[in-house]
C-alpha cells in the first residue's frame, strides 16, 4: 500500500511545502535506545537522496508497527564512523503525541528568530479519555488485553497533561478533542471496519458543525 500511495509526485509535493516552511513530523520508538525519535519527513522528501522514497516508506511503516502485532523496522545508521542497526516500532510506545522537547521553550525560539509568534496547539486524540466498562474474563489473554488497553489510554491522557503543562509555561493556546462520550459504536475487534467508518462519520460531523475544542486536559479543573 505504501509503494502504491507514496509516489514520486507526492514526495515532490511534500518537498515543495517543506521549502515554504511547513513541517511534517512522524514519531517512532527506538527500542534499543528506549527513546522517541522524531523524523522530519519534509527534509527526507527534499533531500535528493536516491533512497529517499524507501526511507520515507520505512519511517511510516515503523510508526505503525504496534509491538507484538506487527514486526519492527530495522534502520542502518552511521554515527562517528560506526554503523549501527536500530529497531524501530510505533511511536506511541513512548509518546502518543508530541510538540517539542520539554527542555526547549518558546521563549528561546523567539530569541533565536527575533520574533514573537502567537502559538496555538490543537490535539486530536483518536481515543476516549473517560473510563469504559467491559467485563473481563478470568483468562490471561483477556486480562492482558484489558491491562494493555488501559495502559495505552492512561499514557495518552498523560501526554495531554504534559502538553498542557508546556502550553501553560510558554503561553500557548491549548485545545484538544477526543471521542465524545455519546459516541455509542463499539469496536468488536482491532481495525473493525464498521466501527472505523462510524467514527469517521462522527468526526466529519463534528468538523462540519464546529469542533468543540476543550481548553484543559480531562479531569483538570481550571
Amino acid at each position: 500500500m505504501l509503494d502504491e500511495h507514496i509516489t514520486d509526485e507526492m514526495l515532490a509535493d511534500i518537498a515543495s511545502e517543506y521549502s515554504k516552511g511547513r513541517r511534517l513530523f512522524i514519531g517512532t520508538t527506538n527500542l534499543d535506545a528506549d527513546r522517541a525519535v522524531i523524523w522530519d519527513m519534509g527534509a527526507i522528501a527534499a533531500s535528493g537522496r536516491p533512497d529517499r522514497k524507501k526511507l520515507f516508506n520505512e519511517v511510516i511503516l515503523a510508526s505503525t508497527s504496534i509491538p507484538g502485532i506487527f514486526p519492527p523496522v530495522n534502520f542502518e545508521v552511521t554515527a562517528a564512523g560506526r554503523t549501527y542497526h536500530e529497531m524501530h516500532v510505533d511511536g506511541g510506545t513512548t509518546n502518543q503525541v508530541f510538540l517539542m522537547p520539554a527542555g526547549l521553550t518558546l521563549g528561546e525560539l523567539d530569541k533565536t528568530f527575533h520574533a514573537r509568534v502567537k502559538a496555538r496547539l490543537y490535539v486530536i486524540r483518536n481515543g476516549r479519555t473517560t473510563p469504559e466498562y467491559r467485563s473481563v474474563k478470568a483468562t490471561l489473554p483477556d486480562i492482558a488485553e484489558k491491562a494493555i488497553s488501559s495502559l495505552i489510554k492512561t499514557q495518552g491522557i498523560g501526554d495531554l497533561y504534559r502538553l498542557y503543562a508546556v502550553a501553560e509555561r510558554d503561553g500557548i493556546d491549548y485545545n484538544y478533542i477526543d471521542i465524545p462520550t455519546n459516541f455509542a459504536a463499539e469496536e468488536k475487534s482491532p481495525f473493525d471496519n464498521k466501527f472505523m467508518r462510524a467514527l469517521y462519520a462522527e468526526g466529519y460531523g463534528m468538523g462540519r458543525n464546529g469542533v468543540p475544542w476543550k481548553k484543559a486536559p480531562p479531569g483538570f479543573l481550571r
